[in-house]
């Protein structure tokens, strides 16, 4: 007997459940075979039905692998905070728009920079992302642009290999530490860049203005060092920490890194350290201030290895009292009396906005009998950044020669934390600065190209 079909024995009972009347009947049986289902189906449909399933199960497979392969001409990496996805393109990799730090916004505006979230799956990183806030041109006439959610690195580079060990070059953008961003046209690296000098490039956006460079008693509220202002130089010391510990990943030596800048980007670099390696700083206006300002910077020792100031201004000696006093025509232009209130205005109310009232309603009678209704509105600009009248943050005459009483105040500041004295009072004193190589230089004619 085949074991797929096996015999009744004789005599086996059986009843049946349906009965009509509530009758139980009971019938027998001599002898019958019953064959198992399986047999209905030949074993070729069994061998076909088992092949589709295993079919089935490597699509799903198949399918999910393409799920975390990025496309033709994409190209993804890992960082400490999640996959991030780029492109491929003209023989070198960019990355955009990775968050290095959390949008500075609500509790985090006037504060240090923090942690920023970090997110399941892969991150679009083939755009830049939004410029932080700023007004252009930089006058009471000016757009006021981006936003506060603007805390992002960018990276160009040649090749994904970790041990390619390659040198890295932070570009720290200028803009009198008022305007512009690391995704600037004609300012920041390209891929044909990276892929033309076999050189890791990275540049990032920081916090500007009055946004980044307030210094009021009022912003000590909560401040773990007692201090206000310079929020603008401390995203640049967050960004090179983002570089240290993730830049291997592009290809890049952590102990090779080089900051550049000009103009505003090359005043930061002043107050940072100087090591024996490479740094980066950055090509406008302010960012050869930023440069000055890491070289002196204790905060930003060991971050970098060389450096390169390019028309930088290295004359930070502003207090942080004196700024402090000089900047209540902004609280007093606010109506804010504490910290609270000025994290609650809006990022336009802070730069510039503009309020309509409507007063009146003055119902009066016309000459025919109908009552007509006039409505007397008043339009007033509400500028919180003093732009014209001393600190006059943005000038129209940033390029005209100093005079007291009209020329710009200060905006960054000896503040004791990121700055412990200007600058050449550091070196001076052999203070806590960054012993690296360091080239300064001046770019000609700069006002008149821009």
């Amino acid at each position: 007997m085949n074991e797929d079909a096996f015999e009744v024995p004789e005599r086996t009972e059986y009843r049946y459940l349906v009965q009509e009347d509530y009758e139980e009947e009971v019938q027998y049986v001599r002898r019958r075979h019953y064959i198992s289902p399986f047999l209905v189906l030949s074993k070729r449909c069994i061998f076909l039905i088992c092949l589709g399933v295993l079919a089935l199960l490597a699509l799903a497979a198949y399918l999910g692998y393409m799920a975390q392969t990025p496309p033709p001409g994409l190209v993804q990496v890992l960082t400490d905070c999640g996959q991030f996805r780029g492109k491929d393109k003209n023989g070198a990799y960019s990355f955009k728009g990775i968050p290095y730090a959390a949008p500075p916004v609500g509790n985090l505006r006037w504060a240090p920079p923090s942690d920023p979230s970090c997110k399941q799956g892969v991150t679009d990183a083939t755009r830049f992302r939004s410029i932080c806030p700023q007004v252009q041109p930089m006058s009471s006439t000016g757009k006021v642009m981006g936003q506060e959610d603007c805390l992002f690195i960018n990276v160009w580079t040649p090749t994904l290999q970790p041990d390619a060990k390659l040198p890295v070059m932070v570009w720290i953008h200028g803009g009198y530490l008022q305007m512009l961003s690391g995704g600037e046209p004609g300012y920041s690296p390209t891929e044909e860049l990276a892929a033309d000098t076999n050189v890791v490039y990275v540049s990032f956006n920081y916090r500007l203005n009055a946004l980044g460079f307030l210094a009021l008693e009022v912003l000590r509220e909560g401040s773990p060092r007692n201090t206000s202002g310079n929020y603008g130089f401390l995203d640049q010391i967050e960004a090179l920490k983002w570089v240290q510990r993730n830049i291997r990943g592009f290809g890049g030596d952590p102990g090779k890194v080089t900051i550049f800048g000009q103009s505003s980007g090359e005043q930061n670099l002043y107050f940072s350290e100087i090591n024996r390696s490479l740094v980066c700083v950055s090509w406008t206006d302010e960012g050869g201030t930023s440069v000055w300002t890491l070289m002196t910077s204790p905060l930003a020792r060991g971050l970098f290895h060389g450096a390169v100031d390019m028309s930088g201004s290295f004359i930070l000696d502003a207090t942080l009292e004196k700024a402090e006093t000089d900047n209540l025509v902004f609280l007093k232009k606010t109506g804010c009396k504490d910290l609270a209130c000025l994290r609650g205005l809006s990022m336009r109310q802070v730069l510039q906005s503009r309020h309509v009232d409507d007063i009146g309603g003055n119902n009066s009678p016309s000459e025919d009998g109908f009552v007509e209704r006039f409505v007397v509105v008043f339009v007033s600009l509400f500028q919180a950044i003093p732009w014209e009248e001393y600190p006059s943050w943005g000038a129209n005459d940033l390029t005209d020669l100093p005079t007291r009483g009209r020329f710009i105040g200060p905006v960054a500041v000896v503040d004791r934390y990121v700055l412990e004295a200007p600058p050449f009072e550091v070196w001076e004193k052999k203070g806590n600065f960054s012993d690296v190589p360091f080239v300064i230089g001046t770019t000609e004619q700069e006002a008149d190209f821009r």
